[in-house]
């Protein structure tokens, strides 16, 4: 049993929120139990299978429990402990010249909440849009198998296939520090989106030689089905409806308004990427038991920079005359982050 404690201690009153923006506010406490369980059966000396369960509840962070935590002790509508349901079940397997394990794993996910926060230009201020009510799944399979090639030759694998969503409509609240944005309460239609942050494929193959004290290593890993968070704004009824209404004064058909719609509601998903890595190793012995170890990695070899390993999708809104800008839908475009070049480190210990 976990017990979490947290609040907001203002420095300056707030006009928007004369009676709660100054001093210590309204102090949150969360007890968040947690049950675990495991079955191991042992098939014989070399084949075991287990299956784990878990239940528990999390408190949320203090960043996401506040509507506007620079000015003001609002918190979010639902702020509640979030609960979280996983289970696996595992494979392992180890032989003289194979060894490895499969497992398939779930996660559910009931009552998050989540904070998105920006500075919108077009308003001249910070933008907070909270979600509550968030309910996420995750499930997918992973395995990993080493085998021995010929002495002192290994080959590796380890990879996972998996899906991230969100499975409702949280729903959303918009606040706008200055004021200069009426504030928006309702529900964001993400349901069925991808959650971002990490791809749903990924794998790396490597060999491993080892001799007189010497170890090489070249491994090459790939990743797909990685997307950006939705951007929740831009999934609001309200924004939707604007869309729908934009298109049908510039006499659009239904098609040609459900395909602008379809492009506006589109998650932003990254390029599949392969990289390579390169370590060598070499380990040095002395008298009385000091050693020295010298060990080189050469990270992205292939020098690839066009890999791009994140980023996030804008909450700014494409408006002309004060209606949505068919003509430049994608005026405010996703923001990546990309892999740096090849990198190399050289690291040396010496034991003694």
């Amino acid at each position: 049993l976990n017990a979490n404690s947290f609040y907001r201690d203002g420095k300056m009153m707030n006009g928007r929120y004369p009676t709660n923006s100054y001093g210590k506010g309204k102090v949150h406490t969360f007890y968040d139990p947690a049950l675990k369980a495991g079955v191991v059966y042992k098939l014989d000396g070399r084949n075991l299978f287990s299956v784990n369960g878990m239940f528990k509840t999390q408190a949320p962070l203090p960043y996401d429990a506040y509507t506007t935590p620079r000015i003001s002790d609002e918190e979010i509508p639902g702020l509640k402990s979030e609960k979280i349901m996983a289970a696996d079940v595992n494979y392992v397997f180890t032989y003289p010249k194979f060894n490895g394990r499969v497992s398939g794993f779930y996660t559910g996910y009931q009552d998050g909440v989540q904070k998105i926060s920006y500075y919108n230009d077009s308003y001249g201020t910070f933008v907070h849009h909270s979600i509550s009510g968030v309910a996420k799944l995750n499930y997918g399979a992973e395995a990993a198998f080493k085998y021995n090639v010929v002495k002192n030759l290994n080959l590796s694998f380890a990879g996972s296939y998996s899906k991230f969503t969100y499975t409702k409509n949280p729903m959303g609240t918009v606040r706008y520090e200055n004021g200069s944005g009426d504030d928006i309460t309702e529900g964001v239609a993400i349901k069925g989106y991808h959650v971002g942050g990490s791809p749903e494929i990924a794998a790396t193959a490597g060999l491993q030689y080892f001799w007189k004290f010497w170890w090489f290593e070249v491994s090459v890993n790939g990743v797909g089905n990685n997307y950006l968070d939705p951007s929740y704004i831009q999934r609001t009824p309200s924004v939707i409806n604007s869309v729908r209404k934009a298109a049908d004064l510039a006499g659009y058909s239904v098609a040609q308004r459900e395909a602008v719609v379809g492009e506006w509601l589109a998650q932003t998903q990254l390029d599949n990427a392969i990289t390579m890595d390169i370590s060598v190793s070499k380990l040095i012995y002395f008298k009385g038991g000091r050693q020295l170890s010298i060990n080189l990695n050469a990270v992205n070899v292939l020098n690839n920079k066009n890999v791009r390993t994140g980023g996030f999708e804008q909450g700014r809104i494409p408006l002309y005359n004060d209606a949505i800008d068919l003509n430049n839908l994608n005026k405010f475009p996703a923001k990546y982050y990309y892999m740096q070049g090849i990198n190399m480190f050289l690291n040396v210990g010496y034991k003694f």
